[in-house]
């Protein structure tokens, strides 16, 4: 029996003692993700994945990935998802926000070398692995931050080669445990257990293409487009670096007009500990101008500089919609931006070191 105070302290630990009592009178290679959604506590996401018409798809028998949000997940969601999944579009919505908590593999990662047919890039890269993330329902690639390391023992054999990636967060997410490959198993997937619901891209671009409904393309500045489509974070450290007038001003040369990377609102949830840094003018600058480029077309490598001379990398991943979707403004363009590039670096050295001591049973 498990105290109601002991899976408050580790949902986690809750979870696996379910998992284990339900185990003990099945046969493991017949229990299916479908079988174990309730039995483990999962009432709200079951109910999600009924209501959108993929609870059913639990019992397939291709190996997936569930990204499971335990029930406070859905307690705890932000005002705005919650009115995105009861407004006029909820169905939609609920849709992809489902679709974005399945991944269509065994783990969140695969290494494409164990795929190859060329055994002389197998044998030359083997001990380096590529990780590349897979594909969510929706045809997205979810946004993890991870570490990857690999293991191998004695001369290099395919059967002795293992690969671990730990994972530190899924969609701004951090999981319950960092494995890449689940907490529990069965017979045709893996569970991974979040606090929280997934945001991704898709849901995202949902959301801003219904507002830009309303907004007129070209006929408002930069700085009223971004007001316009409620770019409140934004906007406020605008107003704080004294650059209103950078984005509202009339430009009638067609090479003096600005691109800008405007990171979402949602963007700002992943610098938390940075917000009190920003409300600083000179930070706020540093910060507005990091998320300006310097000149209209924008490489799709990411490789030009932005209005502080440093070179602008991103990932077109990162982009809502695409590159070539930018938003036409009367001064310049607009492009919607899932992440900040704000001490980029430095976040990443933390997420490093955060992640060395965690060792995979």
């Amino acid at each position: 029996m498990i105290s109601d105070n002991a899976v408050a302290a580790s949902p986690i630990t809750g979870i696996k003692e379910r998992f284990k009592t339900f185990m003990e009178t099945r046969n493991p290679f017949e229990v299916t993700l479908y079988d174990l959604i309730e039995p483990l506590g999962l009432h709200k996401f079951k109910e999600l994945l009924s209501e959108t018409g993929l609870l059913d798809f639990l019992k397939h028998p291709s190996k997936i990935t569930v990204i499971a949000p335990i029930d406070e997940a859905f307690d705890s969601m932000t005002p705005w998802v919650e009115a995105q999944l009861n407004g006029k579009e909820k169905v939609i919505r609920r849709q992809t926000l489902a679709r974005g908590h399945i991944i269509t593999y065994s783990s969140l990662f695969h290494n494409p070398l164990l795929e190859t047919t060329d055994s002389t890039a197998f044998h030359q890269g083997a001990f380096r692995p590529d990780f590349e993330a897979n594909y969510d329902l929706n045809g997205n690639f979810p946004e993890i931050v991870a570490l990857g390391t690999t293991r191998s023992v004695g001369t290099l054999r395919i059967d002795n080669y293992r690969e671990d990636v730990l994972v530190h967060s899924i969609n701004g997410v951090h999981p319950l445990e960092p494995s890449a490959k689940g907490s529990v198993k069965t017979s045709n997937g893996n569970i991974i257990f979040v606090p929280k619901l997934l945001i991704g891209k898709a849901f995202l671009e949902q959301k801003y293409r219904e507002i830009g409904k309303n907004i007129s393309t070209g006929d408002l500045t930069t700085w009223e487009t971004l007001q316009a489509f409620g770019f409140t974070k934004f906007c406020k450290l605008v107003e704080i670096a004294g650059l209103v007038e950078l984005l509202d001003k009339p430009v009638e040369n067609k090479a003096d007009k600005l691109k800008v990377l405007a990171p979402i609102d949602e963007a700002f949830e992943q610098i938390d500990e940075e917000r009190e840094q920003l409300q600083h003018p000179t930070h706020a600058e540093k910060f507005v101008k990091s998320h300006i480029a310097g000149k209209m077309k924008i490489s799709r490598h990411g490789t030009d500089t932005n209005l502080l001379g440093d070179e602008l990398i991103f990932s077109p991943r990162h982009i809502l919609f695409s590159l070539s979707s930018q938003w036409k403004t009367s001064n310049g363009s607009l492009l919607f931006n899932s992440e900040t590039f704000w001490r980029k670096s430095s976040y990443y050295e933390k997420v490093k070191w955060s992640l060395q001591p965690i060792q995979l049973s």
